[in-house]
């Protein structure tokens, strides 16, 4: 598996899970069409972006591609309603996730959770506090 984009139902929770196979040069310009794609079925409040990133397997020159493909080749993280939340770890992750709070990658708050269980639990806290 390269990548699936899914969304939960009812809940305005969009998930990326990239395989081994995922593609810098060809999968995140996809995965994002896809994203936004699903995004359009919410029509209204924030939408949660988890981005799991355990089976991503890249290096330094992949994650440089990767931020700026994410950041000027697509719209999706300028979509203002977007929040993210990573999932998965090591230095490249957090390296990447740290980067996205650069002013020339966004100047996005990005939460890292080692678990998909984690990053669901805050996201639901988070969407009841907005009840």
């Amino acid at each position: 598996m390269s990548y699936r984009v899914e969304r939960l139902p009812d809940e305005p929770i969009l998930i990326l899970t990239a395989g081994a196979e995922f593609s810098i040069k060809n999968d995140v310009l996809a995965s994002a069409e896809e994203a936004t794609g699903l995004m359009a079925e919410i029509p209204e409040g924030p939408i949660y972006y988890v981005l799991d990133t355990h089976g991503l397997r890249i290096n330094f020159s992949d994650l440089v591609s990767g931020l700026w493909q994410a950041t000027r080749a697509t719209n999706l993280l300028k979509e203002p309603r977007l929040q993210l939340v990573a999932v998965g770890s090591g230095t490249l992750i957090e390296m990447g996730i740290k980067s996205l709070s650069q002013a020339q990658y966004g100047g996005l708050s990005v939460p890292l959770f080692e678990t998909i269980d984690e990053a669901l639990t805050y996201i639901r806290q988070e969407i009841s506090g907005q009840s």
